[in-house]
C-alpha cells in the first residue's frame, strides 16, 4: 500500500493519534508507523525540535513534521519525503493529521 492510499482511504482507515513516518534515506526502510502523537514522542522521531513545513503537498488534511535545524545538523537527505511533498526535506519526516496538532497537551507543574 502506498502512502497517498493510506492518507486518502476511504475504507475507514482511522490516523487518529497515528503518523506516518518517512525515514531518511540513509535508514534501512522507507517508512514507519507511530502511534504516539505527543511531543516527546514526535521530537524523538525527528532527533530534535519539531517544525512544520509549509503546505505544498497535495495533502491539506495532513501535516509534515521535520527537525527544526535538519540543515545545520547535516541530516541526511529524504528524497522520498522532498518528492512526495514537493519541498526539500532532510532527515525523517512524519505526516499526522492536522487536527493532532491542534489538541493540547497538558502544561506540567514546575
Amino acid at each position: 500500500m502506498k502512502v497517498t492510499e493510506v492518507i486518502d482511504s476511504k475504507d475507514g482507515y482511522n490516523m487518529k493519534g497515528k503518523g506516518i513516518i518517512i525515514f531518511h534515506d540513509l535508514h534501512d526502510q522507507p517508512f514507519g508507523i507511530i502511534t504516539d502523537t505527543s511531543l516527546k514522542k514526535l521530537q524523538e522521531v525527528v532527533g530534535g525540535y519539531v517544525e512544520c513545513i509549509p503546505h505544498t503537498h497535495e495533502f491539506p488534511k495532513m501535516e509534515a513534521l521535520v527537525n527544526e535545524e535538519g540543515l545545520i545538523h547535516n541530516l541526511p537527505p529524504n528524497i522520498l519525503a522532498s518528492r512526495l511533498l514537493n519541498y526539500p526535506i532532510v532527515g525523517n519526516c512524519i505526516l499526522v493529521l492536522a487536527q493532532e496538532l491542534m489538541g493540547d497537551e497538558p502544561e506540567e507543574d514546575e
